[in-house]
């Protein structure tokens, strides 16, 4: 019998990539938290919407409809969109409207999100395959 939280994570093991990109990660944390520069009120709120997003939403109707659609859509269509997105919080950026610490806080409170949901799987699987996953070459 499958556990629950076992249905938010891929089913396969950790990669060596995701492993040097997590350590990437941690270390953009440390450096901006050190630094003083976040804005620990939109740090919360970037954690805390991609940890739902990752975890109980994905397991939703909806998320796996989302999540099937973003792997259809290719490798060349995730980088586009995902500069899309980048772009459009430059923009946002620009009008001054939201302070760029504000979207900084944001983007890094969502990549600590990521690190604590890769720390889990890697927690889970306990162990760590080959450099690529075979299901997310194109």
């Amino acid at each position: 019998m499958q556990r629950r939280a076992t249905r938010w994570f891929p089913d396969r093991s950790p990669t060596w990539l995701e492993v040097l990109l997590g350590l990437g990660a941690i270390g953009q944390v440390a450096i901006t938290a050190y630094t003083g520069t976040l804005v620990w009120r939109w740090f919360g709120v970037g954690f805390a919407v991609f940890i739902l997003a990752m975890g109980p939403a994905s397991a939703t109707t909806a998320g796996e409809r989302f999540g099937a659609w973003f792997r259809t859509i290719g490798v060349g269509g995730r980088v586009a969109l995902i500069v899309a997105f980048a772009v459009v919080l430059w923009t946002v950026s620009l009008t001054e409207s939201v302070s760029a610490a504000t979207l900084k806080s944001l983007g890094l409170g969502g990549l600590a999100a990521c690190l604590v949901y890769f720390l889990a799987f890697l927690i889970i699987e306990r162990e760590v395959e080959g450099w690529w996953a075979r299901d997310a070459r194109d």
